[in-house]
């Protein structure tokens, strides 16, 4: 049976007891934003369609060989955040105070024989905001929306030169399942197009869904917790105006959240979901069922604040 890492390893911090500090403040970094709260941020759609515009501008693999018209963008993105509100779409966006850095979203297929499955349409950042493990993000939040949906099979297609992007969609467990050589058109050139696919119904990582410790940091609005899996693994776990988070993190102190640390993967969204009651707080025992964590036997829990 395993047991709960030891209350002395220097990767955990002390026992609530003895924690008299308050954690520093978190540094400044993007926010992401589900559809309903992107689409309430003021300037949403212009400032969607001037990022789209201007990566189709500089040869993006967008799927457009001239930038798209604001009313087409416009149209989209409504009919995204629509869907989405029925469950049949999700669209999540990053943002550095009001400045949008990046968005991506996934459509339920409309085909009857289709509808377990979804399509990964869009993924597009910033350029002046690489690096920073945005578009790592983005996915991640997208697929565990996706597996919080229902949805079965997540596919997307991607240009076979957009190498990053495809590494970084293997890196998440998608896979390759089809290619068509010289199939995309752009001017005279020709490039591959690239399937793939990610079967949502294999559960997702079991090393990161058991915990062995959890210290409560905040009781509502958010309502928050610090947790340790058996093998000492980070995660914070956090819940506000009804909307859940598990995210894993090299340790609980925030400085330690880097634009590295999102973009090699060591702080990641593990799932998330939205219960529809705009809750400022939730209990422990609640959080578990939602999230799909699991304490082991003999796990260490703290749950008051």
């Amino acid at each position: 049976m395993p047991t709960p890492p030891p209350t002395h390893d220097p990767r955990l911090p002390p026992p609530p007891e003895t924690r008299t500090q308050p954690a520093p403040a978190a540094p400044a970094h993007p926010r992401l934003l589900p559809a309903p709260q992107a689409r309430a941020q003021p300037g949403f759609l212009p400032a969607a369609h001037a990022l789209l515009a201007s990566l189709v501008r500089d040869g993006a693999a967008l799927g457009w060989t001239e930038p798209p018209a604001y009313d087409e963008i416009a149209a989209l993105l409504d009919a995204v955040c629509g869907e989405a509100a029925q469950g049949d779409a999700a669209l999540w966006a990053a943002y550095d105070g009001p400045r949008l850095l990046g968005l991506g979203w996934w459509r339920r297929y409309s085909r009857p024989t289709h509808r377990p499955h979804a399509d990964l349409e869009k993924l597009a950042v910033d350029p002046a905001a690489a690096g920073r493990g945005l578009g790592r993000a983005l996915t991640e939040a997208l697929v565990s929306e996706a597996r919080a949906a229902g949805i079965e099979v997540l596919t997307l297609d991607a240009r076979g030169d957009n190498t990053r992007a495809l590494s970084l969609y293997r890196s998440l467990g998608f896979t390759e399942y089809g290619r068509l050589p010289a199939f995309v058109a752009v001017g005279a050139r020709r490039y591959d197009k690239v399937f793939c696919s990610y079967d949502l119904r294999t559960p997702p990582d079991p090393a990161h869904r058991a915990l062995a410790r959890v210290v409560r940091t905040g009781a509502g609005s958010p309502a928050q917790w610090d947790a340790w899996t058996p093998e000492g693994q980070y995660l914070l776990l956090h819940y506000r105006r009804g909307r859940g988070t598990v995210e894993r993190h090299p340790g609980p102190e925030p400085e330690r959240w880097t634009e590295e640390s999102w973009r090699d993967g060591r702080s990641a969204v593990l799932a998330t979901w939205d219960d529809g009651t705009g809750g400022t707080t939730i209990d422990f025992p609640a959080f578990l069922a939602a999230s799909g964590l699991t304490p082991i036997p003999g796990a260490e829990i703290s749950d008051a604040p």
